[in-house]
């Protein structure tokens, strides 16, 4: 008697349980959630909260951040480093570095720890798809370390597409410090211009972000930031964006000239 009061208590759990269950379907996101939560992820995989990426060009290998010559570029507290997406490949391990852009003239967000006294040449080298070189543009430090806007030359003839390799070099001594990446010029579609108009600012920046669009995104950012940097709203974006690229050391940066 006892063993089947037991098997009917078993029984009406499960029933309960599994009814729950597919009434609550959430009960069992979240448990999946959980599962997936404690399993290591690469970089490659982890969750951004407002950026979507869009899909890699064929050629997308970059460097972020600088490795450091240190044994001639003068030690300094933060590395040269672009405030771009990145990721590891996980087929081979090597850093993706790439966005889309919609400008015409695109603008590179740059932290420069190296300052115009120092005299080092320094310079942008735009490259395209099959690394022939369009241009280099000689480019001054700024005169203090900090967040430097890297426009690209209106004569350059970015055509609609095509993907370009873009590098900010500084040449210290013998020794050459510097990040580069990839961009591809996608103009935005006449639906995307239209949630554009009229918008913030700040909000400008979340649509472009949530289209792909990271160097749009973070350009509106840097600049509102310089000239309404109490803006509770261009601080939450902007700590997201950074924070799901790990580059927090960068987040209180602002732009030098």
């Amino acid at each position: 008697m006892k063993r089947f009061s037991n098997m009917i208590g078993i029984s009406l759990l499960a029933v309960f349980f599994g009814g729950a269950i597919a009434e609550f379907p959430l009960l069992a996101q979240q448990g999946a959630a959980v599962a997936q939560a404690s399993t290591p992820k690469t970089k490659s995989s982890k969750p951004r909260r407002s950026y979507n990426p869009p899909p890699k060009p064929k050629r997308s290998t970059g460097k972020y951040t600088s490795t450091g010559s240190r044994t001639v570029c003068p030690d300094t507290p933060l590395k040269l480093t672009a405030i771009v997406p990145h990721e590891i490949d996980p087929s081979n391990g090597a850093m993706l570095v790439w966005s889309q852009v919609a400008a015409k003239t695109p603008t590179l967000l740059i932290y420069v720890p190296y300052v115009a006294a120092t005299a080092f040449p320094t310079r942008l080298v735009i490259e395209d798809e099959k690394l022939n070189r369009l241009k280099r543009v000689p480019l001054k430090l700024p005169a203090k370390p900090g967040l430097v806007r890297v426009t690209l030359p209106s004569d350059i003839q970015l055509e609609a597409g095509k993907a370009y390799r873009w590098s900010y070099e500084v040449q210290c001594g013998n020794a050459l410090d510097d990040v580069y990446g990839w961009f591809q010029v996608v103009p935005a579609e006449a639906a995307l211009t239209q949630k554009l108009e009229g918008a913030t600012p700040v909000a400008q920046a979340e649509i472009y972000a949530q289209n792909g669009y990271w160097y749009d995104a973070v350009d509106i950012l840097a600049k509102q930031r310089k000239i309404n940097p109490a803006d509770s709203n261009v601080k939450a974006l902007w700590k997201t964006l950074l924070q799901d690229e790990e580059l927090c050391e960068y987040m209180n940066q602002m732009l030098v000239e």
